[in-house]
């Protein structure tokens, strides 16, 4: 505008987050594009409008729908919201400044009492609403809700209804983050993270060491999280199936005793946790570290039935060398036949080789943050 123009109103200024979702007419805008809003009287003649661009997206080349932004408003009636350089394919957006400052007190006022609590039995059935489609394949939060209600932990976030979950599992030395779960229409809305921060915080009251969680290797919004938050790449794991069958030809023993300079954790239901005395005592006295090969030349492997999921062993390989790690591919397979398991859950730091049914199904980031 001209500066005879701007002299003419009282220009106001806001800071204002928020997603392009609380706009009903733009939920459809998955443009490569941030909006840009405009601000002008109604009653300024269009011929005569040198528009002043006040609006630009911080954020924009993560999620084109998120934006974050300082926006100058003049004391006048109405806003136009251009939606950026996809303004021929949707058109300009023109409604009363009192209702865009209406959606701006939602936002806030969500914002400002949202509450954290622990999640009871009957939060069950508004949580599954929103854990439903998470992953291609579905989500698996509606089997392990009830074992999450009986372990504890599992923290809630409302408004005047849950918005989001994330359970918490503490061992002596750390805590294990996992199924953060935010409704999508609070998601770009720091739940996650204070979600996660509530978690930490009753751990340092534990005097916990430090915090850990899985993230797949694609998924952006999550790693993203996790670093603001501070954490750190600790390892990337890959995940493998292998199906049970009969195969007795093997090569392995079962092992005693571990280096825990080069075994420090082992993975049970999908937990990285510790091998302190306690799980090392256990392990032996049920057979559960099985070796093949010898000094350099050998892999071993440590595996445990699943505490969610029947009829599941979850196995952590360490795998140094193919040959010995076949053996115990061909020993996994023939036990979880015998005990009548269904299914194999691999998980390994290294690529495996080419083995009968053996399938790669995704990799993942353990991320760690240090809590004192």
């Amino acid at each position: 505008m001209s500066d005879s123009t701007v002299t003419l109103y009282d220009v106001k200024s806001l800071i204002f987050a928020g997603n392009l979702t609380n706009f009903p007419v733009l939920q459809s805008n998955f443009a490569a594009c941030h909006p840009q809003v405009i601000v002008h009287p109604s009653n300024f003649p269009s011929d005569r409008l040198e528009p002043e661009w006040v609006h630009e997206s911080s954020v924009a080349q993560y999620s084109p729908l998120t934006f974050a932004t300082k926006i100058s408003l003049p004391s006048i009636d109405t806003l136009t919201i251009f939606p950026g350089g996809m303004s021929v394919v949707l058109p300009a957006i023109i409604f009363p400044m009192e209702i865009f400052y209406l959606i701006i007190l939602n936002i806030f006022s969500y914002m400002k009492f949202m509450n954290i609590r622990d999640a009871n039995a009957s939060d069950k059935i508004p949580v599954l609403k929103f854990c439903q489609n998470t992953f291609s394949w579905g989500d698996y939060v509606d089997h392990v809700w009830d074992f999450w209600i009986d372990e504890g932990h599992l923290f809630l976030s409302e408004e005047q209804f849950p918005i989001g979950i994330c359970h918490a599992f503490y061992s002596k030395s750390h805590v294990w983050i996992e199924g953060i779960r935010i409704n999508p229409n609070f998601r770009h809305q720091k739940v996650a993270s204070k979600l996660v921060r509530h978690a930490e915080t009753v751990g340092k009251e534990r005097n916990i060491l430090s915090s850990y969680m899985l993230i797949d290797v694609e998924n952006l919004p999550s790693l993203l999280m996790a670093n603001s938050l501070n954490y750190d790449l600790f390892q990337t794991w890959n995940f493998y199936s292998l199906e049970p069958k009969s195969n007795p030809n093997y090569d392995v023993y079962f092992e005693k005793s571990l280096n825990r300079k080069f075994y420090s954790h082992y993975v049970k239901s999908w937990r990285w946790l510790p091998i302190d005395d306690d799980a090392l005592l256990s392990f032996h006295r049920q057979n559960r570290i099985v070796r093949s090969g010898e000094s350099n030349e050998s892999s071993l492997a440590i595996f445990t039935a699943s505490d969610h999921f029947e009829r599941t062993l979850i196995v952590t390989l360490f795998s140094n060398f193919d040959d010995s790690t076949l053996q115990i591919l061909s020993f996994l397979q023939n036990y979880s036949m015998e005990n009548n398991c269904e299914r194999i859950q691999i998980l390994t730091q290294e690529k495996l080789p080419i083995f009968d049914s053996l399938e790669f199904k995704v990799s993942f980031n353990l991320m760690k943050k240090t809590l004192v």
